[in-house]
């Protein structure tokens, strides 16, 4: 059976804070770029989803923890501060009016959502000046990440990201024309790509510039320095963080909301928040209404949901795998919108220093380059590039979307190629182990066209503890897969599925590394449950 792509839904809440691996290469030069054609790993069963997360903003639903009492604190909001937005600007100079003499602070404002920030001494006394038609918020906290862990065997990307995502050839021009903006702790100055950057401070930058935290320029590199996708992009820095990281989401609202009036085209938050913020969903939608593209990072807990803003419904949601492909075990998962590289990518945060920068706060700036390379290679807007590179993203993890891998892996390649004729690809995509039954367990093998031509009677070989399978597939168009079910018995100890697939007839595949993959699935109880 033939599956085309589908779009994922994630309608998500709360979840802890992510994680970020930064450490210094010193000398080393980097990792291969060649990955073993035969790699092992643990499968850990997950059920695919079929629930659509796109298209672009299916809904603008309210928090369930916005309320109209003042009183009412939702749990992690800070104390003593509240949002309050209003229908148009008389409304809120009527308010601004009726404070004289009030103990209500007037913290901030955001101009176009007709929004202010408050500090609160007394919630009954701002509940009597409010008439109903104010929306009421709350304010989270917001970080960038911590630290995290990794799975054994997880493959670094260091030098080798870029020919690992198929962005090879002269990338000079990549990013022409295109703004992005980077809401995150600054940009250290005297940066290698200071010429291409403007700044904006939300929050004042520390005295002397050694002390800078560099996170945000690491970011930055990944996008237009030298080892970025869009060398030619404009950078418009946004400081929402401190030198020690924290944030806040009305701090990102009203930023996100200046980075829209300022023309960019495309948005990168690499932080996170764990509250459901309304002030920030009203500046997302305020961003996106006007054809701007949110990239912001999954979070790195290894939760089951994802950060805010990730998993608000009109934000691309990046989630992290290594150079092997697999999803890294930091990487919070629940409906993610695409995955993308996130560990040890080598980048820079100053003009002679470089780090391995790990953690999905990597992989969000990896998709917003390749959102810049794309819009400026094939001459589309930032939506049109996202759509392009979300549809090209190389199958992964359970067939269709699923919860770890959203639409996929994404592939810059493919998303540049896409109109070569000729190009012959077929890919063992993923070995994915279903539900245990009565019966034993069974693996959902799947073959996807990663080409431009389609495939014919391509030969597949599975081989489970019951013996080896023969199968073909076909006919296969282009960026279509392909799946095949097959028992693989009970699962009283760790047995291994090993799948291959040929090219077909008249063909000779240009990437024959990803036609093998061998699995490893282990039973950790006598019910013959699974885990890594």
């Amino acid at each position: 059976m033939t599956y085309h792509r589908k779009w994922a839904l994630g309608i998500l809440v709360l979840i802890a804070i992510g994680t970020l691996v930064v450490r210094f290469v010193g000398g080393q030069s980097g990792e291969s770029s060649t990955v073993p054609v035969i790699h092992e790993r643990v499968l850990q069963p997950r059920a695919a989803s079929n629930a659509s997360r796109f298209p672009w903003r299916e809904s603008k639903s309210k928090p369930a923890t916005e309320g109209r009492r003042v009183s009412e604190l939702p749990l992690g909001a800070i104390s003593g501060q509240r949002t309050l937005t209003f229908t148009d600007g008389d409304a809120m100079n009527r308010f601004l009016a009726s404070l004289e003499g009030m103990g209500i602070e007037v913290l901030g404002s955001i101009e176009g959502l007709n929004s202010l920030h408050l500090r609160v001494r007394d919630a009954a006394e701002l509940d009597d000046l409010l008439d109903g038609s104010e929306e009421l918020g709350y304010i989270f906290p917001a970080y960038i990440p911590g630290q995290g862990s990794v799975q054994t065997g997880a493959r670094p990307f260091g030098n080798q990201y870029l020919p690992w995502l198929g962005a090879v050839g002269d990338r000079s021009r990549w990013g022409s024309n295109v703004k992005v903006a980077v809401l995150d702790t600054g940009i250290v100055p005297g940066a290698p790509f200071e010429h291409s950057i403007m700044h904006s401070n939300l929050i004042a930058m520390p005295d002397s510039p050694s002390s800078i935290n560099t996170h945000g320029t690491a970011v930055a590199s990944l996008i237009a320095g030298g080892e970025g996708l869009a060398p030619n992009a404009t950078i418009l820095s946004y400081r929402v963080a401190g030198d020690d990281g924290s944030s806040n989401t009305v701090l990102i609202a009203e930023a996100v909301v200046a980075a829209a009036n300022s023309g960019v085209d495309i948005i990168n938050i690499s932080l996170g928040s764990m509250g459901q913020s309304r002030i920030l969903e009203d500046a997302l939608n305020y961003a996106t209404d006007a054809g701007v593209v949110v990239v912001a990072s999954a979070g790195n807990s290894g939760g089951e949901q994802l950060l805010y803003p990730a998993a608000y419904d009109n934000v691309v949601g990046v989630a992290a795998i290594d150079a092997r492909g697999e999803h890294l075990d930091f990487s919070n998962t629940g409906n993610p919108s695409i995955a993308a590289p996130g560990l040890g990518l080598t980048s820079s945060i100053g003009e002679n220093d470089q780090v391995r920068f790990s953690g999905t706060s990597a992989s969000s700036p990896v998709v917003a380059g390749a959102i810049a390379a794309v819009m400026t290679e094939q001459n589309t807007d930032a939506m049109g590039a996202w759509q392009l590179i979300e549809a090209q993203a190389n199958e992964a993890g359970a067939p269709g979307v699923d919860s770890t891998y959203g639409a996929g892996i994404i592939d810059v390649g493919r998303s540049l190629n896409r109109h070569v004729a000729g190009i012959s690809d077929v890919a063992l995509a993923s070995n994915h182990l279903l539900s245990h039954t009565h019966g034993g367990a069974v693996v959902q093998v799947t073959v996807e066209n990663r080409g431009t031509t389609p495939i014919i009677n391509a030969p597949l070989t599975v081989q489970t503890p019951l013996g080896t399978n023969y199968l073909n597939v076909t006919t296969l168009a282009p960026g279509d897969i392909q799946i095949f079910e097959l028992p693989v018995g009970r699962l009283d100890d760790a047995v291994r599925i090993e799948s291959r697939v040929g090219i077909g007839e008249g063909a000779s595949d240009q990437k024959p590394g990803n036609n093998v993959r061998v699995d490893v699935v282990r039973p950790i109880d006598p019910l013959n449950e699974f885990a890594q």
